[in-house]
């Protein structure tokens, strides 16, 4: 069984900040180019919607 660990929101920034930048394979690769392309944002803040709404998930996640 692991261990729970509570994490302050500034690791959850740094783990989502890691997750953005793997690369996951045929199975469920990451689109994040072209759903950017897609959409009205600049790149820094699409970049910085996605990494907050991924962190705060991390957070609450470890947190619960």
């Amino acid at each position: 069984m692991s261990e729970k660990f509570n994490i302050t929101f500034g690791e959850a920034v740094i783990a989502a900040s890691n997750l953005l930048s793997l690369d996951l394979g045929e199975k469920n690769p990451n689109n994040l180019i072209k759903e950017w392309d897609k959409s009205s944002y600049t790149q820094e803040d699409f970049i910085a919607i996605k990494l907050n709404t991924l962190a705060k998930s991390i957070y609450e996640t470890c947190n619960r």
